[in-house]
């Protein structure tokens, strides 16, 4: 029987839908806020509003554009772009490029200003990946070799893993699944060495898209199986439901469709609240081609 679109009812409220969060961290950095108008105020708003980067993107620029106005009224000397750096991560989260390429390019100059290397990276960084999105790869790369050059510079390791990260995404948009899956072990490699629990996640999932271009199905469920691991038992609810959509489209794939379909549901079941456009667009995509009645 011909393949049909079962997931139709997804885009008759996507507008009000984004993948699950773990309230449990979040509420823990809510505790740790206090009155004092103080630096660690600073970091800990900051940290928040990146937590809810991915699933409540509105929150995330709520809580940065609050710590913007703190880290200037205290007058902090480095650090200043970071809210900035994640309302423009955010805006991308909300597919408001024209807003995150405001932010991104109000977090360069503020880093600049106060001539914080790390910043001016990270930002340039961000740029990169929001430009892959939009598929300008050639603006792309006109942020991330900078951005790489200045990680190497100061040999920021952490940096430079979200570099390489950022390539295999950029190799992999273009076909080039040879160079993603190098850029992938890279990131990998310098996430396990300096231990980033959390950044391990995302390297293990890279590494599962990168060996899925490539069509390397075993190593592909292997890899994402291990970010599932981890993701559990940091109970990273937004990693576990990207991790399934990953393996739902691999079973699809290979034409595995009551184990895709079964996978899919589970994410499906989860999905609450307000929306992260670009996980629901690859959601509804998915749902395009993988289902069968």
């Amino acid at each position: 029987m011909k393949r049909i679109i079962i997931l139709v009812g997804l885009f008759m409220f996507i507008q009000g839908l984004s993948f699950g969060q773990n309230m449990h961290r979040i509420d823990s950095m809510r505790n740790r806020l206090t009155s004092e108008k103080s630096e660690k105020n600073f970091d800990v708003l900051n940290a928040i509003g990146f937590e809810f980067r991915n699933s409540y993107p509105d929150s995330t620029i709520i809580y940065c554009q609050k710590a913007f106005a703190l880290g200037k009224e205290i007058n902090v000397q480095h650090d200043l772009a970071r809210p900035l750096s994640f309302i423009g991560l955010a805006a991308a989260y909300k597919g408001d490029y024209k807003m995150a390429l405001n932010y991104h390019h109000q977090a360069i100059q503020v880093s600049n200003e106060q001539n914080d290397t790390i910043e001016i990276a990270y930002a340039h960084n961000n740029l990169a990946r929001m430009f892959i999105d939009e598929g300008d790869y050639k603006r792309a790369y006109n942020n991330l070799i900078p951005a790489h050059q200045l990680f190497q510079k100061i040999n920021d390791k952490v940096g430079l893993a979200y570099i390489f990260r950022t390539y295999a995404e950029l190799y992999r948009a273009q076909g080039e699944w040879q160079k993603a899956l190098e850029a992938s072990h890279m990131a990998f490699q310098l996430r396990k060495e300096h231990g980033l629990t959390r950044g391990l996640i995302s390297a293990l999932l890279e590494l599962g898209r990168a060996y899925q271009s490539y069509a390397d199905f075993d190593n592909a469920i292997l890899f994402m199986n291990r970010a599932d691991s981890v993701a559990t038992i940091l109970d990273d609810q937004i990693s576990l439901d990207e991790i399934n959509i990953g393996l739902a489209e691999i079973y699809a794939t290979q034409e595995q469709i009551k184990l895709a379909n079964i996978i899919a549901t589970e994410v499906l079941n989860g999905v609450t609240g307000e929306t992260n456009q670009k996980y629901l667009f690859g959601l509804c995509i998915y749902g395009l081609y993988t289902f069968t009645v």
